[in-house]
């Protein structure tokens, strides 16, 4: 059965109940998408700065509290640690995990530290968008 997702609500939905974990093209048309992305407090700066100043890359929807996983402007609804279809958890230059739900990396990645000073998510705006529009 595939599922036809026409808005970012219910694209949401469907990834906090585990049954969306593909890639976002092709569902919620004419809503912007986005990738987030996920830095220890200590490097948050520096890739703002660097997303600043690199803006068709990496242009910056929004930048969340330390800690947050809402949002305060774009899909307020939204939970991040549930509500993407999949996730990339990196050590060094390595992917380690490929969960469905943030709420579980804890278990999965060995430096908890790490992952408990987690911050800054930066949503960034998703080149899905610019490819339905060619």
């Amino acid at each position: 059965m595939s599922l036809t997702l026409n808005t970012g609500s219910e694209v949401r939905a469907q990834c906090r109940k585990g049954d969306f974990t593909s890639p976002t093209a092709g569902h919620a048309p004419g809503f912007v998408q986005a990738n987030l992305v996920i830095v220890p407090a200590e490097f948050a700066y520096d890739f703002l700065l660097f997303c600043q100043r690199n803006p068709k890359p990496c242009p910056i929807l929004e930048v969340l509290d330390k800690g947050s996983p809402r949002t305060s402007f774009i899909a307020t609804d939204a939970d991040l640690r549930t509500d993407l279809p999949k996730y990339r958890v990196y050590e060094s230059d390595k992917i380690v995990d490929e969960p469905n739900n943030i709420k579980m990396v804890k278990k999965s990645l060995k430096n908890f530290k790490i992952v408990s000073q987690i911050i800054s998510g930066l949503k960034l705006a998703c080149s899905f968008r610019a490819t339905s529009l060619v």
